[in-house]
């Protein structure tokens, strides 16, 4: 049975290779996994379908998260300015700032 390990790196590889398709398949079976899973695969799903141009999917993701990281966060502004939403990455920054975010939980300038 795979582990948060396992999903995260078949994460990884749907998303370095834009296979939208199996990492929808992988996307099933962290559901039927359910909560016994860390926020780094949740990490890993936002940035498979980041990659593969679906954000509404990673938008999905990330509303069910129960905790966001300074990668979560970062993911997200990268994920909509790359695909063409550059109004939704600011947007996102914005509602980041609001929900009383840390200056250490900012995106670093690095990921731009």
């Amino acid at each position: 049975m795979p582990n948060k390990f396992t999903l995260a790196t078949a994460f990884s590889a749907c998303a370095n290779t834009a296979s939208f398709k199996e990492g929808e398949k992988v996307h099933g079976l962290r559901i039927k996994l359910g909560d016994d899973i860390d926020v780094c695969v949740d990490n890993a799903l936002l940035d498979m379908y980041a990659k593969c141009g679906s954000m509404d999917g990673a938008f999905m993701v990330f509303q069910s998260m129960d905790e966001h990281t300074t990668v979560s966060w970062t993911t997200m502004i990268m994920g909509y300015a790359q695909n063409g939403y550059p109004k939704k990455a600011l947007e996102i920054f914005h509602q980041m700032r609001r929900k009383g975010q840390s200056l250490t939980t900012l995106p670093s300038y690095v990921y731009f």
